[in-house]
């Protein structure tokens, strides 16, 4: 029995499962229309539709050359293993995202997960969060059977990376009671003003199947040792993800798996990159890569990050548009991890060394079209890390506010000056008005 429901069976659950998996099959591939405020159609399509189609999970891909291991954890990790590889010829286009920001949730006994190492959707499945002591179970289908596989199965060949922890468990069966000491707010503690109390909520930025997501990517290459990519043609790469969540508060990057920080700062998820490469050493030649856009995030043609040793020969990168859906004012409320969209030709990070076959970088990094709320100087100093560049803005902004008080005083003072000057010259009139006065004095008595 879950809370707040009438009792069910774990077959009915599984049917029900069934039903609505078939209601979506049919509505697509049959055609098949549904009655709009049957509860069984509007569940299926809470749970398993997707109205874009594009992908909604944290990362989509072109093309990704990786070493041992998924390329399912933080970009720069899975490196070791990849070498000499050749690609010639090559065109990529059609890469859309819009990934739909999930949590990581930790309670006092681990990080829970589900079945398919799959996170707990506590948003979804909750009536509401605004206020955490008040929220009660809805659940899903899907939800619903895992929690009862959860007490009923015990074999590993079927629970696999199941955890569940003791509270979930009393939330979902019992519901969120003063009787039971609000087991919702273990799960999802409530914020306080200044979030000293959410270090363990550390787990925004990730997806449903709890990666780590690097949004919109046509061609990534991670760990590629004496490499050659050559003649790469890489168009129309979008990516659409809202915002990052704001309730974990303000971090700087994700902490889901293996994030490095200086690869992968603020909210990744919204991030529209035409390709990335990290520790590879190679040539990179030919490269011609446009139409590259993110709504709400940066987006780059080329970026290259930490130790990478390349040779790069005529690149030419176009149309790349960082932010398209967000305007200035919305901008600057902005705070981490949502940075101020970014818009970069190459976007070439530090410990990075870069030669070119003939000529310099103007000869061979050409660009056009590179729009955002902010850019890289392609050809200026490099101010490549994240966090070197967010301290460098605090700079600037901080060297404007003293400038601006310096201004003010020396106003301040000018005016002083003037109305001294002032005072000054009225009282010498009065002054020789007086001694005027007293020179006349003694004549008027004598007439």
């Amino acid at each position: 029995t879950f809370a707040n429901r009438a009792p069910i069976l774990v077959s009915d659950l599984a049917d029900r499962m069934v039903t609505e998996m078939d209601m979506i099959y049919h509505h697509f591939i049959n055609e098949v229309q549904y009655d709009a405020d049957d509860e069984t159609w509007l569940s299926a399509q809470k749970l398993f539709l997707n109205p874009t189609g594009w992908m909604d999970g944290g990362s989509s891909y072109g093309v990704v050359i990786n070493g041992g291991g998924a390329a399912v954890v933080g970009i720069g990790t899975r490196i070791n293993g990849c070498n000499n590889i050749r690609v010639n010829n090559l065109e990529i286009f059609g890469v859309y995202n819009q990934a739909q920001e999930k949590i990581k949730f930790t309670v006092p006994e681990g990080t829970s997960r589900g079945i398919l190492f799959d996170v707990t959707d506590w948003i979804s499945v909750t009536d509401q969060i605004e206020d955490r002591s008040r929220s009660q179970y809805v659940g899903d289908v899907f939800t619903d059977i895992q929690f009862a596989v959860n007490r009923f199965v015990t074999s590993w060949y079927y629970r696999n990376s199941l955890y569940i922890g003791p509270e979930e468990e009393e939330y979902v069966f019992r519901g969120n009671l003063p009787e039971n000491n609000y087991p919702f707010l273990t799960i999802f503690p409530a914020a306080t003003e200044d979030r000293s109390d959410d270090a363990h909520m550390s787990g925004c930025g990730t997806d449903i199947q709890l990666h780590s997501s690097k949004g919109a990517i046509g061609l990534m290459v991670n760990g590629a040792q004496d490499s050659v990519f050559n003649n790469i043609y890489i168009h129309e790469v979008y990516n659409w993800a809202d915002l990052g969540l704001d309730v974990c508060g303000e971090y700087d990057g994700p902490h889901l798996t293996t994030e490095d920080i200086d690869i992968q700062y603020g909210y990744t998820g919204t991030r529209a990159h035409g390709m990335v490469i990290d520790w590879t050493t190679g040539q990179y030649k030919d490269i011609q890569i446009e139409d590259v856009e993110s709504w709400h995030g940066e987006a780059n043609g080329l970026t290259i990050y930490k130790e990478s040793y390349i040779d790069l020969q005529s690149l030419l990168i176009r149309n790349i548009n960082a932010g398209t859906r967000l305007d200035a004012a919305k901008v600057d409320t902005l705070t981490l991890p949502n940075l101020v969209p970014r818009a970069c030709a190459v976007d070439i990070h530090d410990r990075t060394v870069i030669n070119y076959v003939s000529g310099g970088e103007v000869d061979n990094i050409v660009f056009n079209n590179v729009v955002g709320f902010d850019t890289c100087d392609q050809f200026g100093p490099p101010m490549t890390n994240y966090m070197a560049k967010r301290e460098y803005a605090k700079k600037q902004v901080i060297d404007l506010q003293l400038t601006n008080i310096i201004c003010l005083v020396v106003v301040c003072v000018m005016i002083v000056c003037i109305f001294y000057a002032l005072y000054r010259s009225i009282m010498c009139i009065k002054h020789a008005n007086v001694m005027n006065m007293s020179e006349n004095t003694p004549l008027l008595k004598g007439i």
